[in-house]
């Protein structure tokens, strides 16, 4: 858990109404992966499991499986930003919920430490929820829910990189690096089983070549004070320019 503080040259006076806007990056987050949690793995061990904290269903928030045809994730204790840990994939790995998961209806939010080296149009992805997405596609990372539109970053950085993406119908977001938010409409959807390098049981052919540091998922749509607060919380946190 990471805090933020905020400072002002001044005192605020004779504030517009509803002004000011206090960033909040904490309300409702249902729960959180951070690879330092694995830190009793052996470097460039598989990850079997990697359990979130969190107050979500223990099932929505425990990684221990594989579809049929697919490896399983590596642990590296330095391969992550500022030499932080992380869990790394070469494109034929994912690591995803069981079966049972509860699902969660929009709004939904995730934040997240990714980086991916490949940027095409085939079944990469950082996150599948159901069919909320969140992948690497060849105009960028992008998020979408299956036939809804899909909203496009244009950032192809091949380096670790912070994402907020909200899931929120007609309203949705996202935010990849220092890049403005983009707003739009996305189809309205529940979660469901989540799987990190994949989509789903689509056979290991063009899966994620990359990794995660951290991902949060809160069961609220954040505003935009609130996701560029997120956003530069752990831009610094994980010492991202």
């Amino acid at each position: 858990m990471f805090s933020l503080v905020i400072s002002a040259p001044g005192v605020l006076s004779n504030p517009l109404p509803d002004t000011p806007n206090i960033p909040d990056v904490q309300s409702n987050i249902i729960y959180e992966l951070d690879a330092a949690s694995l830190a009793a793995l052996a470097d460039g061990a598989a990850v079997d499991t990697w359990l979130a904290n969190g107050p979500a269903p223990i099932v929505n928030r425990t990684f221990n499986y594989q579809y049929a045809g697919w490896g399983k994730p590596k642990f590296s204790r330095t391969g992550g930003p500022g030499g932080n840990p992380a869990v790394l994939l070469d494109g034929t790995q994912h690591i995803a919920n069981g079966p049972g998961t509860i699902a969660i209806t929009q709004s939904m939010t995730y934040a997240m430490v990714v980086q991916a080296s490949v940027f095409t149009a085939n079944q990469t992805r950082l996150l599948s929820s159901g069919v909320q997405l969140i992948a690497p596609g060849t105009n960028g990372f992008y998020e979408s829910v299956s036939a809804g539109s899909r909203l496009e970053s244009g950032d192809k950085s091949t380096t670790w990189t912070v994402i907020v993406a909200v899931f929120d119908g007609p309203t949705s977001k996202i935010k990849v690096g220092n890049h403005p938010i983009v707003e739009g409409p996305t189809g309205v959807s529940v979660s469901g089983r989540s799987v990190l390098g994949s989509q789903g049981a689509t056979l290991a052919t063009g899966g994620l070549v990359g990794g995660y540091a951290f991902v949060r998922a809160y069961d609220r749509a954040l505003n935009n004070s609130d996701i560029e607060a997120a956003s530069i919380e752990l831009h610094r946190a994980y010492a991202i320019s």
